[in-house]
């Protein structure tokens, strides 16, 4: 059953790429490419900016990411780097910034860059000196934007208790299956979940929940009734005694299906780890069906491509 279920998955997985590859090369081409600006607090933005040199045959470009307070003119700069490439080649040789997050002496930076669909942190620890480590999410396949068109690197976070949850999808649409997944973040530290499908502790069953489907229902109230089915459920199941309660709970999305959600939640403060339901549609058989699932899972350690003990040359 789960051979028929990946293959579903793969085969959605390549429409998405295809969708959102011509989706964002055309209508969002100037938003996705261009110079972005985040705010990351009341005072600090996180800025990258891009120079291009289109002559032809070869075009050239110079990105650059940094710190800016507001109103002030300096700045503090992160990262930069030159490309070169012909014809239409210079969008996926220059680096991009996607979005970023600050919590505490941590400024988490998810860009492209190098062909790879990449998150930077960067770690604070006196004033403006700062310290960089970087995990690569998915290395992009070589080959022409004409022939193999260009990449899609999509994230969306969430803060959840006092980790963050990070929903990722990267790829390039024509030459490779891309990756996709859910980080845990917290104090610098990138862990990989990974669902244990076949584990005894895993339950998993048809439901559905038609009050959460819509786009007119609001995060609030998807929050609200998540919240009152996973009691009822966690209760029919016996996995909740009635003087239990959800302590600390929240949900994200998956990237390439806004119907799949990953709920993480704690019954008693004292748990040292959050518990996982995913609740959404999924093929079975080959047909679509709503699911819930108690799952067991792992965090799997991701290992830096580079950080101040091993740093990029």
């Amino acid at each position: 059953m789960y051979n028929k279920i990946n293959d579903f998955k793969t085969m959605k997985l390549i429409i998405f790429f295809l969708i959102l590859n011509i989706y964002s090369m055309n209508a969002q081409e100037e938003d996705f490419f261009g110079n972005k600006m985040i705010q990351l607090s009341d005072k600090l933005f996180i800025c990258d900016e891009k120079v291009y040199d289109r002559s032809w045959p070869e075009e050239r470009s110079t990105w650059r990411l940094y710190l800016k307070k507001k109103g002030e003119k300096d700045i503090k700069l992160l990262d930069e780097a030159t490309s070169s490439s012909f014809l239409d080649d210079v969008s996926i040789e220059t680096p991009n910034l996607i979005t970023a997050y600050k919590k505490g002496k941590y400024i988490y930076v998810f860009l492209y860059k190098d062909r790879k669909a990449m998150l930077d942190i960067y770690y604070f620890s006196e004033g403006v000196n700062f310290e960089r480590t970087g995990y690569s999410l998915h290395q992009m396949r070589v080959g022409s934007v004409m022939n193999f068109g260009g990449y899609a690197y999509s994230v969306d976070i969430q803060e959840i208790g006092n980790s963050h949850y990070i929903s990722y999808i990267a790829a390039r649409a024509l030459v490779d299956r891309g990756s996709k997944g859910i980080l845990r973040i917290k104090d610098g530290d990138v862990s990989k979940i990974e669902i244990k499908e076949d584990s005894e502790k895993t339950i998993f069953y048809p439901y559905r929940i038609k009050e959460v489907e819509g786009e007119e229902v609001s995060r609030k109230e998807k929050e609200k009734i998540f919240h009152q089915e996973l009691m009822k459920q966690l209760e029919e199941k016996n996995l909740l005694v009635r003087k239990d309660f959800l302590e600390t709970y929240g949900y994200i999305n998956e990237r390439t299906n806004d119907m799949v959600y990953y709920i993480f939640y704690k019954t008693s403060n004292t748990e040292k780890t959050m518990k996982l339901a995913k609740y959404g549609n999924y093929f079975i058989n080959h047909k679509p069906k709503f699911w819930m699932m108690f799952a067991d899972y792992i965090e799997q350690p991701l290992l830096p491509e580079y950080s101040r003990w091993n740093p990029k040359k």
